[in-house]
Order: structure tokens, then C-alpha cells, then sequence
């Protein structure tokens, strides 16, 4: 399903391009400021207004998005109390180790 049609993943969506444009406008302000009359610029620089002055709300939105994206995806199975076999454990050591030798 693409982000047109769910919900969350729209509005996901609209929360990383409000935060890529506030940090596209930090690092490059002069390119943002000549080009906010166009169609698809001037979308961008008001993209990065919002996320300038609603800061403080942008960032809570993005940590209660980021909460509910790993419950709803299964990344806090800790939580569940769901016992690993100890194949899957094992080789999850392995791989650890190897990456760690080769670092």
C-alpha cells in the first residue's frame, strides 16, 4: 500500500519533509530564500517555516511517530515477553563477534 492510502505513512511522510526542509534551509539558507516563489520550491521554504517555528511540536510529533511506528512494526517484541530460540540467539552472537573482528 503506498503512503497515499494509509494514514500514518502520509502523515509520516509529511513530518520527514518538514524536517529535511528545515535542514535543507539551516545548511543552505541563501538557495531556500531566492527560491521561495517557485511552484515546487516555494512548497519547500514554507515546508521549513513550519518547521522552524513549530520546532518544539515537530519534534514531539516525531518522537510519538517514531514510538508508534516501532510498536505497530514489531521492533518492541521485548515487550511482549517472546522467547528467542537459542539457534536464533546463538547466531546472533556469531555475527557479533565476526563483525566486532573485523571492525
Amino acid at each position: 500500500m503506498t503512503a497515499l492510502f494509509n494514514f500514518e505513512s502520509a502523515l509520516l511522510c509529511l513530518l520527514l519533509l518538514i524536517c529535511t526542509c528545515t535542514y535543507a534551509h539551516g545548511v543552505l539558507p541563501g538557495w531556500m530564500d531566492r527560491n521561495k516563489e517557485g511552484a515546487i520550491t516555494g512548497f519547500f521554504w514554507k515546508a521549513a517555516r513550519v518547521g522552524e517555528r513549530l520546532s518544539p511540536y515537530m519534534g514531539l510529533c516525531c518522537l510519538v511517530m517514531a514510538v508508534n511506528t516501532a510498536v505497530h512494526q514489531g521492533s518492541l517484541r521485548v515487550l511482549t515477553r517472546r522467547r528467542v530460540s537459542n539457534n536464533v540467539a546463538l547466531a546472533g552472537v556469531k555475527e557479533m563477534v565476526l563483525w566486532i573482528r573485523t571492525a
